[in-house]
């Protein structure tokens, strides 16, 4: 019904669903929405009003295709997690601050996207992104990079790594591709 505004877990563990309807214009939150749709190779368009996307396409094993996620989103946890299909990552809007898990184990994902500014932790990011080549740059507000990278065993972009990151655990344990990371720093070193 075009009233509905909610539509979270609505296709919860649907591992046979393969076309999907169209999501009425009101809907703000997609919370787990297609988790678990297996079959999916297609997304629905998502309206323009939805905020929150946390899990909605949770290992959606099949899923290829993906809208523009759209500008309101500021959460992104969890959201292509386990889409081990998804070569392609969509653009992330501007206003997004959290995505942990985001792309974990999207074993096709070549390309990262850009990291939107207002960041603050890549905690389990790309980790099992086993193709991923290129990541682009680590915002500056970032502080948590624990397992962002984890097993990207073909990533060999150099990347810059933030002067106020904090956590860095196993953040690129398994990277036998990587040649060379950059730390930044806002003072230069002592060598005292």
């Amino acid at each position: 019904p075009s009233g509905v505004t909610d539509m979270s877990y609505t296709f919860d563990g649907c591992s046979n669903l393969v076309n999907v309807p169209v999501i009425p214009s009101g809907v703000t939150s997609l919370y787990y929405t297609f988790n678990g749709c297996t079959s999916l190779v297609n997304a629905p368009k998502l309206p323009s009003g939805v905020t929150d996307m946390r899990y909605t396409f949770r290992s959606c094993t099949s899923l290829v295709n993906v809208p523009d996620i759209p500008s309101g989103v500021t959460d992104m946890r969890y959201t292509f997690y386990g889409c081990t299909s998804l070569a392609t990552a969509p653009k992330i809007p501007s206003g997004v601050t959290d995505m942990r898990y985001t792309f974990t184990a999207c074993i096709s994902l070549v390309t990262a996207p850009e990291i939107p500014s207002g960041v603050t932790s890549l905690y389990f990011t790309f980790s099992g992104c086993s193709n991923l080549v290129t990541a682009l740059e680590i915002p500056s507000g970032v502080t948590d990079m624990d397992y962002t990278f984890l097993n990207c065993s073909s990533l060999v972009t150099t990347l810059e790594i933030p002067s106020g990151v904090t956590d860095m655990r196993s953040t690129f344990a398994g990277c036998s591709s990587l040649k060379k990371v950059t730390f930044l720093q806002t003072t230069p070193p002592s060598y005292n």
